[in-house]
């Protein structure tokens, strides 16, 4: 890595290659890091029906720093390993098909590389009616180089949640 721009004392450019500054710090001291890995991704259209679980359909990108989203798999690569901020909002409901206090419940489930990170995060749970929340999910997760992450939504059995696909989205961003 060489030292790109150097004015006066101040350093206003690190690069990694000839093309980019992999960080910059202006002249007031910020630093920021251009090519750091980040998405902010968002479903669209209306009401989709979840039955099972169900991996979410990210297919519109807000921002993709270093296009490391597919919004035809709905899944983040990691080009480096290290830490990830996963973040999510989810509107939806419960829709039909439950009955009794153990089998009327929604929530979202991350997943690096096809299997869960944690447990659900339970959302929707309900004892009558299709009231509905937003559910939120926050975690961080350390990743090796090309894990994928991606977030399910998951109901108890029998049960039908709907997702307001024009109401969600998902950040993942490289945090070191």
């Amino acid at each position: 890595m060489a030292i790109t721009k150097v004015r006066g004392q101040l350093l206003t450019g690190v690069d990694d290659n000839a093309t980019a500054s992999s960080i910059v710090i202006n002249s007031d001291g910020v630093v920021t890091k251009p090519l750091q890995p980040s998405c902010l991704v968002t479903g669209s259209g209306a009401w989709l029906t979840i039955t099972q679980t169900t991996v979410l359909p990210f297919a519109a990108s807000l921002h993709d720093s270093g296009s490391n989203f597919d919004t035809s798999t709905y899944e983040f690569t990691c080009p480096v390993a290290g830490s990830y901020l996963f973040t999510a909002n989810v509107y939806g409901r419960l829709k039909s098909g439950y009955t009794g206090d153990n089998f009327n419940w929604w929530g979202l489930m991350p997943h690096r590389n096809g299997s869960s990170i944690t447990n659900v995060n339970i959302m929707g749970y309900q004892n009558a009616g299709d009231g509905d929340s937003t559910a939120t999910f926050t975690t961080v997760v350390f990743c090796n180089a090309s894990d994928t992450l991606s977030l399910s939504l998951r109901v108890s059995s029998g049960a039908q949640a709907e997702i307001y696909q024009s109401h969600m989205n998902l950040s993942i961003n490289l945090l070191s």
